[in-house]
């Protein structure tokens, strides 16, 4: 009753084809709504193989699970992979699972309420129960403050505040401007920054990344879809030293050169070569880095080169783009880091692979070379502050430093 064991059977196959999939079902599943003890042993124990490497080895998996079952469970679980490798989504099966769980969950409530009430003198009080059944049904996460709480948390808040001296409670980014309009990188929260090919907006990234996790010291993560970790690691290195990019690959070792050598080894930025080939990548390595190395920022570069979700195979471009950028959204909360996403833009100047992308970020940036040779940023989207502004960006391209000038344009537009 209330079982839906093929849900379920393919649900644990896809998990176990791809363990980053977690990242969608973490919030949502709990090993208690498989009905099949085999599948709740096989989730808990993916679970705890999630963090060590970003695939699964059937045979370690049998090994763990068995025994902590009373039978065999390897046929169980080839059979769950072959079911899980040929689903389209895991949108159905997760539903399924979650809704054969509920309607478990209401029928042990309510066989337990019938009881109740066939014994009860005043049936008032069961009313109230009945409140807490519907609430616990839905099963709303998250804290909720009364006013001593929220007074408590907010002297702290001011305590932080007062002690930092300024308005900026996110990582700097060294532009002043954009700092304070932004309150700098904040954690738990998402920035777009997008551009035309070639104008670049990775050396903007780049220079934020020197500053904030070389000079600063604050962990974060770079993921090039775009460049090797070679041109990138160069890049750094430019801006670092102020030695043109051409002296650097040509491999000369200058003072300079040296001296920048040793920020980038007391620095905490690390880039990955693991050119990530779909969502489920970058999150394994958002979660695992975040976890194990303490990053604080991820910054994907850029977005649209991810290969098509082979678990959403029939999904509309647009629908896609949108969907992976909530998924880091949601993920930056749960890690508590900040997420910059690079995306291109069109030839109408709108973001190349879903304009939803800009709604569901907290942050929006463009970044560009007009006409007359200057480079400006353009905030397009602050949801924490005022929107409309442009910078003037003074931007090196021999040495990749680049640095704010101020406001070039104050007028608000539209977002």
């Amino acid at each position: 009753m209330f079982r839906h064991l093929e849900a379920e059977q393919k649900l644990i196959g896809i998990l176990i084809q791809y363990p980053a999939v977690f990242v969608e079902t973490a919030d949502r599943l709990r090993a208690e709504d498989f009905s099949d003890q085999v599948y709740r042993i096989t989730y808990d124990e993916l679970r705890d193989m999630y963090l060590e490497k970003p695939r699964v080895e059937i045979s370690e998996l049998v090994e763990r699970v068995e025994r902590k079952t009373d039978g065999p469970a390897f046929a169980v679980l080839h059979k769950a992979l072959e079911e899980g490798v040929s689903a389209a989504s895991t949108d159905w099966a997760l539903e399924r699972v979650i809704d054969a769980s509920r309607r478990r969950y209401l029928d042990r409530q309510m066989q337990g309420m019938l009881d109740k009430l066939r014994r009860a003198e005043d049936v008032r009080p069961l009313f109230a129960e009945l409140m807490t059944v519907a609430v616990e049904g839905r099963s709303v996460s998250g804290a909720v403050y009364d006013g001593e709480m929220s007074a408590s948390r907010i002297v702290e808040r001011q305590e932080r505040r007062r002690k930092a001296g300024d308005t900026v409670e996110g990582y700097r980014t060294g532009w002043g401007t954009l700092d304070f309009h932004l309150g700098g990188l904040v954690p738990k929260r998402m920035t777009i920054l997008s551009g035309p090919s070639g104008h670049g907006k990775t050396s903007v990234v780049v220079n934020w990344l020197t500053r904030i996790c070389v000079l600063n010291g604050v962990p974060g993560l770079f993921a090039s879809l775009e460049m090797g970790v070679d041109d990138i690691e160069d890049r750094i290195l430019s801006i670092l030293s102020g030695e043109v990019l051409a002296v650097v690959k040509e491999g000369k070792m200058t003072t300079r050169i040296y001296e920048a050598l040793e920020h980038y080894k007391a620095g905490a930025l690390q880039v990955s070569d693991n050119y990530p080939r779909d969502i489920h990548d970058v999150a394994f390595m958002a979660e695992r880095y975040a976890r194990t190395h303490g990053v604080k920022i991820l910054v994907v570069d850029y977005v649209g080169e991810l290969v098509r979700d082979l678990i959403k195979a029939r999904e509309e471009r647009d629908e896609r783009f949108a969907r992976w950028t909530k998924i880091l959204r949601d993920l930056s909360k749960r890690l508590d880091i900040h997420v910059v996403l690079v995306a291109q833009v069109n030839y109408e100047g709108m973001l190349a692979e879903s304009k939803k992308m800009a709604h569901i970020a907290d942050a929006y940036l463009h970044f560009e070379r007009g006409k007359d040779g200057k480079h400006r940023l353009e905030c397009r989207k602050n949801r924490f502050g005022p929107t409309g502004y442009r910078y003037e960006i003074a931007y090196d391209r021999q040495t990749q430093r680049m640095r704010e000038v101020g406001i070039l344009e104050s007028e608000k537009k539209e977002a």
